[in-house]
């Protein structure tokens, strides 16, 4: 594809050569904007690098929302911010590390970076400018060869400037810089990757960075550190004019809104987290170019993914969605809370600064789908997508992130520090975290944030993509999101424990013991969708319903759901069937994590507790099946396949198989980068359905706990495990037609009945009520404390009086509704209620459902039934 010229500017055909030829009536503005003696050369350089970034700087062509005067910004303070940021290693002192460990940890640090930047060197050929280990024509997608050039620049500028370095100000490293610098911007063809990600950020961006360095290393006091200062200066030399000149056709090079390059924040295939991360290096550039309206698109389009959409971004039910169909809140949504609040640093107290309205959406979402969605250190793997499969992907550190939206956004102070204390350690997992259950219909996945856990669940729909495999990542999550889950107590349970995994047991998944391998394959093309619409959830914020259907997925149908409330998450399944295509073996992970070797597993059955601390692999059936199974702060529980209240056997039949045992795998074996290998013990619980299946089940319970509230060294499992709640709760059905769990809610003043219908016009009865509903449906039904004062009749012109009603005389539920399969507009609903004395009360009643882009959501009202 040939790259056109036309500008960045959207409508604006303009060529370069035209906007050159205007360059005499640009030199006195851009003088003006110096502020400082200006060579003639040093000018020509802007003006050519303002071309060749396809920039009109003239008034006319300048875009309204970024016309603020060039006086008004100081390009100097924001550069330096930019050049600061990267010495937060080198020479920043944390509270926690103040004093002679501060310092010695900053002396290390350094000393490190030394050693990186002597070992470069002496790749280097400081005569030619190229690293004599890196083939600079390479553009293969993966691993290009060529690209390690970047970091080693970088780290070169990073030194020169540092004070502590051994190559401070050294001539011979200012005269590496300048040869590596000028060799890779004058190659022909410039160094370039069949993944546009490198031409579009990573390539402009690091040359950028690399010149801002070099800036900062030689301004004098008082002095300017743009472009155009003036030559020389005792601290230091610029580099040279033919290098700038180099250098800055480099780092504009794909600047046009249709080059493949997409180093255009405006380019049409640039969105969400893309268009953030160009608009941040666009915010480099136009400083170091004094580029008023550089700066202003580069600030207006970083703030843009910012709103509601049903593209890539952040979605109406605040998850974060890339490539169009993927759960990505803590890859890519990472990535926009990275790139918005770095630019926000850097522009605040200026007029391009994050905008009251803006700033409002952005908290909300980073702190209820990113932040909202970490246990201690441990960000949930259900929303790396591919980036499951990179070194340490699970652990992000955020602390300088929320220590500056602490000061941005001032109003949330507190729970950016929560956050920073329980992600540090400095508090426990559970500290001051919020009690919260939603689901999040636009991308099928379920959080449940907890004082004592994490949950989450990813079952994706018809509308939806399963985990995103490509560019040599997540090569074993065909399964990835099919029905999983992530269960957190203490936040440490998974830690880089992928390439351990066995990938077909996966957590919560039932799955057979096929996996498919997908390799040579670019992000978002090829993964499959889910095969079913009816995946969603049902929440009240405190209690929550979630469904996953899969029909003939490599010849396996069933029905998933997991019902939550209080401390307790039950999970059932039915239908469980294959065809003749499926000829493997059908399991269901209940957990496959890290081994817990402080508590170890403890065995329950028929009142005895036996406590195990070696490596198992064993199966009970039913004649031997435990009552349940303790590991890790959570307690496992078979318990009846059909539910208490339907016909048939009681019992579980379904062999259940622990296993503890010492693995060691590598990280390639998931992925293309080379990362020290994981080993260590793995504990996995799991349902050995077999093979040749009709109409199989399963129900079991898992009941998480308080980290802090557990005993080091129990001396019995009551002991251990005495603070989960025994607030009484049951499986009432468990068919193809309805799947049901009561619970009762003590804090609520009632129960709660949580329904699955898969079909319509099935009456649901347990107790005192009866429900049913035209269509298949999510439901919950939850007995609420009422007032019971209501108000009587009265004479005319009399006021009405009020009438107290015993608790037999009326009952009220909150009903809350959703539609999973996300395709009805109302559902009618016929409801019987009776009150103990044999006295029935009938309501029917229609509720409309929400339109897409909330289709989906949870409809919730209350209903009061009076009895006579």
């Amino acid at each position: 594809m040939t790259e056109m010229t036309s500008s960045c500017r959207p409508g604006n055909n303009r060529s370069v050569n035209k906007i050159s030829n205007g360059a005499s009536s640009q030199k006195g503005t851009l003088r003006s904007a110096f502020k400082h003696p200006v060579g003639v050369a040093r000018v020509a350089i802007v003006l050519a690098m303002l071309a060749s970034c396809h920039i009109n700087t003239s008034a006319q062509g300048r875009n309204k929302a970024a016309a603020t005067a060039t006086t008004t910004m100081n390009y100097e303070m924001i550069l330096r911010r930019i050049y600061q940021d990267q010495l937060l290693p080198f020479v920043q002192v944390d509270n926690q590390q103040a004093g002679a460990a501060g310092e010695a940890a900053v002396k290390v640090a350094i000393e490190q970076l030394d050693g990186q930047v002597q070992a470069d060197l002496r790749l280097l050929d400081t005569t030619t400018g190229k690293y004599t280990d890196l083939n600079y024509k390479d553009h293969k997608r993966i691993g290009v060869d060529w690209m390690p050039a970047m970091e080693r620049m970088r780290r070169m500028t990073l030194v020169y400037g540092l004070g502590k370095s051994h190559y401070y100000k050294s001539p011979a490293l200012f005269n590496a810089v300048n040869k590596a610098l000028s060799y890779f911007s004058g190659c022909k063809p410039l160094p370039y990757c069949s993944n546009w990600y490198h031409q579009g950020i990573t390539r402009p961006q690091t040359l950028a960075l690399c010149l801002i360095n070099m800036q900062m290393a030689v301004a004098t006091k008082g002095g300017t550190s743009g472009i155009g200062s003036s030559g020389n200066s005792s601290s230091g030399s610029l580099l040279p004019d033919s290098t700038l000149r180099l250098t800055i056709a480099a780092i504009c090079k794909d600047t046009a809104v249709n080059s493949p390059g997409r180093n255009n924040p405006m380019h049409k295939y640039n969105s969400g987290a893309n268009k953030s991360e160009i608009a941040l290096g666009w915010i480099y550039i136009g400083a170091l170019l004094h580029s008023d309206y550089m700066l202003g698109v580069g600030a207006r389009e970083l703030y843009l993914p910012l709103h509601y959409t049903t593209g890539e971004g952040i979605q109406y039910d605040q998850s974060f969605d890339m490539h169009y169909g993927y759960l990505y809140n803590g890859a890519y949504g990472a990535v926009l809370m990275r790139s918005i609040s770095s630019g926000a640093w850097y522009l605040r107290g200026t007029p391009y600064g994050l905008p009251g309205e803006k700033l409002a959406f952005f908290s909300g979402f980073v702190r209820r789908s990113i932040l909202g969605q970490i246990r201690g250190g441990s960000m949930d793997w259900n929303i790396l997508g591919r980036g499951i499969s990179r070194y340490d992907a699970t652990r992000p550190d955020f602390t300088t992130i929320l220590k500056r939206l602490e000061l941005i956004d001032s109003i949330h102070k507190n729970s950016y520090r929560d956050s920073y204390l329980r992600m540090t350690g400095a508090k426990p997992p559970g500290y001051h975290e919020p009690y919260d259950l939603s689901h999040y219909w636009c991308t099928d996945f379920t959080v449940w944030r907890h004082p004592g856990f994490y949950l989450s669940l990813h079952g994706n729909s018809s509308r939806n993509h399963a985990q995103e495999i490509g560019n040599q990542e997540n090569l074993k999550g065909y399964w990835g999101a099919e029905g999983v889950m992530d269960l957190m107590v203490t936040g440490k349970e998974y830690v880089n424990i992928f390439p351990a995994w066995d990938w077909k047991r996966l957590p919560g998944a039932t799955l057979p013991d096929t996996l498919i391998i997908a390799k040579d394959k670019a992000p978002g093309e090829g993964d499959r969708k889910g095969t079913s619409d009816f995946c969603g959830g049902v929440s009240d914020s405190i209690s929550g319903l979630s469904v996953y259907t899969v029909k003939n997925d490599l010849g396996l149908s069933y029905h998933k759901a997991w019902f939550m409330a209080v401390d307790r998450i039950y999970c059932l399944g039915t239908g469980i069937t294959t065809d003749s295509s499926q000829k493997g073996q059908i399991t269901t992970t209940l957990n496959q994590c890290w081994y817990d070797s402080i508590g170890g597993v403890i065995i329950s059955r028929q009142g005895k507790q036996t406590p195990i601390h070696r490596d198992i692999d064993t199966l009970f059936t039913a004649a031997t099946m435990p009552d349940a199974i303790f590991h890790g702060g959570i307690k496992y529980k078979l318990l009846p396949e059909k539910g208490y209240r339907s016909p048939g056997n009681l019992l579980n039949t379904t062999p259940l198989r622990l296993k503890v045992e010492k693995r060691a795998a590598d990280w390639q074996g998931i992925g293309s980068r080379a990362y020290p290998g994981v080993s260590g013990r793995v504990f996995e619980l799991s349902l050995e359905h077999g093979s040749n299946l009709k109409g199989a089940a399963y129900s079991y319970v898992l009941h998480p706990g308080t980290p802090e509230k557990r005993l080091v060294k129990p001396k019995s499992v009551n002991a251990a495990y005495s603070y989960m709640s025994q607030s009484y709760s049951e499986v009432v059905v468990n068919t193809d037609s309805i799947q049901a769990v009561y619970q009762d809610l003590p804090a609520a003043g009632g129960g709660i009945e949580q329904v699955a219908f898969y079909k319509p016009e099935v009456w649901y009865a347990h107790w005192n009520l009866r429900v049913q509903a035209d269509a298949p449906c999510l439901m919950m039904l939850r007995k609420v404390k009422a007032d019971l004062r209501v108000a009587g009749r009265a004479d005319k012109g009399q006021k009405k009086k009020t009438q107290r009603l015993r608790p037999s005389q009326v009952q009220t539920y909150k009903l809350s509704v959703a539609d999973p399969s996300q395709q009805l507009h109302k559902i009618h609903i016929k409801i019987a209620v009776e009150n103990g004395k044999n006295n029935w009360v009938n309501k029917e009643l229609t509720v409309d459902l929400p339109e897409k882009p909330m289709a989906g959501r949870t409809v919730s009202q209350l209903i009061v039934f009076k009895f006579r």
